[in-house]
C-alpha cells in the first residue's frame, strides 16, 4: 500500500474514455508513480514528498470496521490499474476545507493497494481508502499500453527548455478550441528567452499567439 496525495491522481482526468478502442480506461500505479493515458496524451506523475504509512492507521478518524489487512509493499506493489470512475470517486472523497488538510495533511492522500484475501477469493481485489470511506474493486482487466520509453530524453540538449505559466496555455487553449481543430507550437530552437507563437487557421480565420516565457528557475 502507498498513500497517494490529490495530484498523484489528478492524471485520471486524462485517462481514455473509449475502452473500445483503447483496451483500457484507468489509471496505472507503479510504486509512487501513476500513469494515465488515451492514445494522444501520456501523463506520469511520481510523488517525490515521503509519505508515511505508518501515520496512516493511526488517524483518529478510523473505527475498527476501517482497519484493512494489506498486502505488505514487498509484495502488493507489482503494476496494477484502478479503473478511472473508482479513482475519481476517491479524489470526491477528500476533505476539500484548507483547513482540515492543513491541521491533518495526510488526510488529502488517497491509500491505495492490494489486500490479504481468503484464499477461496479473487486475488486482485484492490481497495482506496480516504478517511471518509473504502472501495473495495477488482483490478483493471484490460492491457495497459507500454509506455517504456515514450518520454523522450527531455533534458538533453536538444530540447528546447522553455517555462510557461500553464494558466496562460489553458486561457489560449480555451479560447482557440472554440473555433478551431487544431493548433500550433512555434519554438524558438536555442533561445528560451523568446516568446511562444501559437497560431492556428481554418478556411476563414486565422489567430496568432504570442506566449512570453517566464524564468526557468521559477
Amino acid at each position: 500500500m502507498y498513500l497517494y496525495p490529490r495530484r498523484s491522481l489528478e492524471g485520471v482526468a486524462l485517462a481514455s474514455k473509449d475502452r473500445m478502442r483503447t483496451g483500457i480506461n484507468g489509471l496505472r500505479f507503479i510504486g509512487k508513480k501513476t500513469i494515465a493515458t488515451n492514445g494522444h496524451v501520456l501523463i506520469t506523475t511520481t510523488n517525490r514528498k515521503y509519505q508515511n504509512v505508518e501515520d496512516w492507521s493511526n488517524i483518529g478518524a478510523y473505527h475498527e470496521s476501517m482497519k484493512i489487512n494489506w498486502l505488505n509493499n514487498d509484495n502488493g506493489t507489482a503494476p496494477f490499474t484502478v479503473p478511472a470512475e473508482a479513482v475519481k470517486t476517491a479524489i470526491k472523497s477528500l476533505p476539500k476545507k484548507k483547513t482540515d488538510l492543513q491541521s491533518l495533511p495526510i488526510s488529502g492522500c488517497v491509500a491505495v493497494g492490494k489486500i490479504q484475501m481468503p484464499e477461496h477469493l479473487p486475488t486482485n481485489q484492490i481497495v482506496l481508502q480516504t478517511i471518509n470511506g473504502i472501495q473495495t474493486i477488482e483490478e483493471e482487466k484490460g492491457i495497459f499500453p507500454k509506455t517504456e520509453g515514450v518520454i523522450p530524453p527531455y533534458h538533453s540538449t536538444e530540447f528546447a527548455k522553455i517555462a510557461v505559466s500553464p494558466k496562460l496555455v489553458k486561457e489560449i487553449a480555451t479560447i482557440l478550441a472554440k473555433d478551431y481543430d487544431k493548433i500550433t507550437l512555434h519554438i524558438h530552437k536555442t533561445d528560451s528567452t523568446k516568446p511562444i507563437v501559437i497560431t492556428a487557421s481554418d478556411d476563414e480565420f486565422a489567430s496568432e499567439v504570442v506566449l512570453m516565457p517566464m524564468r526557468l528557475g521559477k
